[in-house]
């Protein structure tokens, strides 16, 4: 954990750029790029990385061409593809992607609570502890052992971006609305989950509801 934590911000980025990549046939670099942009504020919660839309497009067109450049995934006319899921290539690219897997999950239970709730229903602090509570028992589902995935800063921190992104918008009473780019944002991030990841964060969410 300590050695992830001091490493991470380094492969982030390709990190997230690979989990695209293996969740689609192929696509082209305008959707990666878009995936990224609007996933990089939530990711910049947690991390310092030295990114922002004026320079995301260029480091991500580097990276697609390292991909390609050590055939780890094709290019042709702009739309990237994966070699076989039986291929040493697309294991490597899969580890890569395991880099990015806590800090957009944590985005994904954050989405699936708010949007399985009414508006107004939550606080910042009620939202905290649902997400906590959902992430911990997302981690025993994992059979992983890693307690800063429900870190309360990471997601507290984390809160507080969506509202300064005006992905949720504060009242006068502190309870909390979800704005439609949350919703935008949110499929892009489940366009990058695994099906696993996804089909239990919406489990867990929806028997919170109920």
């Amino acid at each position: 954990t300590f050695l992830r934590n001091n490493t991470l911000h380094n492969f982030i980025l390709p990190a997230i750029i690979a989990s695209v990549l293996i969740r689609h046939q192929g696509i082209h670099k305008k959707k990666i790029i878009n995936t990224c942009r609007r996933l990089l504020p939530f990711i910049q919660s947690e991390l310092f990385i030295n990114l922002n839309n004026n320079n995301l497009s260029k480091r991500v067109q580097q990276y697609l061409e390292l991909f390609v450049s050590s055939a780890l995934i094709t290019e042709e006319k702009q739309h990237y593809f994966t070699y076989s899921s039986e291929s040493e290539s697309f294991y490597q690219l899969s580890l890569l992607s395991g880099s990015s897997k806590a800090a957009i999950e944590r985005f994904y239970i954050t989405a699936e609570c708010l949007l399985n709730k009414d508006d107004k229903h939550y606080t910042r602090k009620s939202l905290e502890n649902q997400c906590i509570e959902l992430a911990q028992q997302l981690a025993l589902l994992h059979t992983f052992h890693a307690p800063d995935f429900f870190d309360k800063n990471l997601f507290r921190t984390f809160i507080n971006q969506l509202i300064e992104e005006q992905l949720l918008i504060e009242d006068e009473s502190g309870l909390l609305s979800s704005q439609r780019r949350l919703i935008l944002s949110a499929k892009l991030a489940s366009q990058v989950l695994s099906t696993n990841a996804l089909r239990n964060i919406k489990q867990l969410a929806s028997r919170g509801k109920s």
